[in-house]
């Protein structure tokens, strides 16, 4: 069986040796360069898979973490705006070529998943969770303060409400965004960056 064309990528990646970019797709491993020199990860040797992507915020991002069986970890990762639009082209047609090349044995061996770290995941938790309980606790103390109606007062229950009712659903969606797993073949497109209006220079 004659072996597939290596195909190469200019995306940035990081890992033990720094952040650099270019990729290699070849039949049976991956390849790229870092500080250290020259590095290959088999496909044989890809423990787990994870996806995460922001969409919006102030620092938008796409990536995708290959880990080894050894642990060592290697992110490729995007900048998820208008002015990295050939990356995010670029970052589209390395997952597809990347998870294709794998083929059905090795993708049955691999933890593909997705979603937020378990430190990110429980930030989110304990912040959304305390300022869900603050406003509670501010609108008991309103309901039994003796100022309840002095100086229009009142009016900072239905905000301290308002502002619980939001808290409370950031903690509910929290708690229900844990890692998931994915078909391969099938990429989540909200695992993908968008493809925005590319910016003229």
């Amino acid at each position: 069986m004659p072996e597939t064309p290596r195909r190469e990528f200019n995306l940035p990646h990081s890992g033990l040796s720094g952040r650099e970019r270019g990729l290699v797709v070849e039949d049976a491993a991956l390849a790229w360069s870092g500080r250290a020199g020259p590095r290959r990860c088999a496909f044989d040797d890809i423990a787990r898979i994870k996806m995460e992507v922001e969409l919006d915020g102030d620092n938008p991002f796409a990536r995708c973490d290959i880990i080894s069986r050894d642990e060592t970890r290697l992110r490729v990762e995007v900048t998820n705006d208008a002015n990295h639009y050939d990356d995010s082209l670029e970052y589209r047609a390395f997952l597809a070529a990347f998870f294709e090349r794998l083929g059905p044995e090795r993708r049955a061996l691999i933890d593909f998943i997705y979603g937020p770290s378990v430190l990110k995941r429980t930030i989110q938790i304990g912040v959304s969770a305390a300022f869900t309980a603050a406003f509670i606790g501010l609108i008991i103390f309103q309901l039994f303060s003796s100022d309840l109606w002095q100086d229009n007062n009142w009016l900072l229950i239905p905000l301290a409400l308002l502002m619980g009712s939001l808290c409370a659903g950031v903690l509910y969606v929290s708690i229900k965004n844990r890692q998931t797993p994915f078909e391969p073949l099938a990429i989540p497109e909200m695992l993908l960056p968008m493809l925005k209006a590319k910016r003229k220079a």
